[in-house]
């Protein structure tokens, strides 16, 4: 490893060390209003920077979280920043990604008028990408939506649903959309890395992608009646740890247990082992931030190192707005809790 990559790494790993602590986590369960996390947050955790020139009394709860997103975001953008100027690739795949959900974030907001202040991006996302919501908002349905989406490549994955004659709604789109993700950045990586390296980074989208898989087929059977050819179109990866005959009784499931019992005997079984199906997207959560506790504390990969930051930065917001909807509801702190993944307290 040459000393851009240890820098690299280093890097990583000092911004992992910002996360929230358990002691953090306490003292957020113990407010029981927005204004009082806000400040909170602004002054004891490495948030404040971020939350120190916003009015925390008058502050939205849509704005609020959307300023913890894009704290992350910034974060991550600085080691796509280093990662691009060492000569590597896979700073594409987080510009990907944030377009991806700018899309989708879109999608699930035809009916709203303004949303442009909600898809912010950090400068080195706005100069790489190619598709922006302040242009997006202006679409009122799917249609609108392939039309402004014209000259990407995510108007030929809409295409490709349209010659399947699959009816195009949000988990369709969601789901195309990832596999495309997950599928390009697989090629990428085959591409430009190679031996233990590759496959150590391979490992980590394998992983990803597999447990969205995994959530899909649940939500799908739990929530929709689906032909199996519809649910073959959700596969999401062109790496994955599941056998063919596995990834065939998923696509033949009928039940979220059906798939929970595939998984469970599969190669990712000790995450599912002793659980119960009711919990399994909770579960497929927990197992990603272990899978990424580990490599942070363990992995002399630099690339797997920034993957696993990001992984982890996106759980650490989602737990913060998971606290800011429990605040918003009066439940208690034990009630928000449940629904945490705060992950293993470790430190590489």
């Amino acid at each position: 490893m040459n000393k851009a990559e240890n820098a690299l790494l280093a890097k990583a790993h000092a911004l992992y060390a910002k996360r929230l602590t358990n002691e953090n986590y306490s003292a957020m369960l113990a407010c029981r209003s927005q204004a009082e996390l806000f400040a909170y947050l602004k002054s004891n955790t490495s948030y404040g920077e971020y939350l120190e020139k916003l009015p925390g009394v008058n502050l939205s709860r849509a704005r609020f979280e959307n300023v913890m997103k894009q704290a992350q975001l910034e974060r991550i953008a600085s080691l796509c920043r280093f990662e691009k100027l060492i000569g590597e690739s896979l700073y594409k795949y987080f510009i990907t990604k944030n377009e991806i959900e700018t899309v989708i974030y879109c999608a699930q907001h035809l009916d709203t008028d303004v949303i442009a202040d909600l898809v912010t991006v950090p400068e080195f996302f706005r100069k790489e990408q190619t598709v922006f919501g302040e242009t997006l908002q202006e679409a009122r349905s799917f249609s609108d939506l392939a039309e402004y989406l014209k000259g990407t490549p995510y108007h030929k994955v809409l295409n490709s649903i349209a010659l399947s004659n699959t009816q195009l709604n949000l988990p369709v789109l969601e789901n195309a959309l990832y596999g495309y993700l997950y599928s390009t950045t697989a090629e990428t990586v085959k591409k430009n890395f190679k031996g233990k390296q590759r496959e150590e980074i391979l490992n980590y989208f394998r992983f990803l992608s597999d447990m969205i898989m995994i959530e899909a087929f649940y939500r799908l059977n739990e929530n929709y009646s689906a032909a199996d050819n519809y649910k073959a179109n959700m596969y999401v990866s062109t790496v994955s740890g599941f056998t063919d005959k596995e990834m065939q009784k998923l696509i033949g499931s009928k039940t979220g247990k059906e798939v929970f019992d595939v998984v469970r005997s599969s190669v990712y079984k000790k995450y599912f082992s002793g659980n119960d199906a009711s919990r399994l997207e909770k579960i497929t959560r927990e197992a990603v931030v272990k899978m990424c506790a580990k490599n942070l504390r363990f992995s002399q990969n630099p690339m797997v190192c920034m993957l696993c930051y990001s992984t982890a930065a996106e759980n650490e917001i989602k737990n913060i707005t998971h606290i800011i909807e429990g605040i918003k509801y009066n439940l208690s702190p034990d009630e928000i809790s449940e629904i945490l993944v705060k992950g293993e307290d470790v430190c590489p």
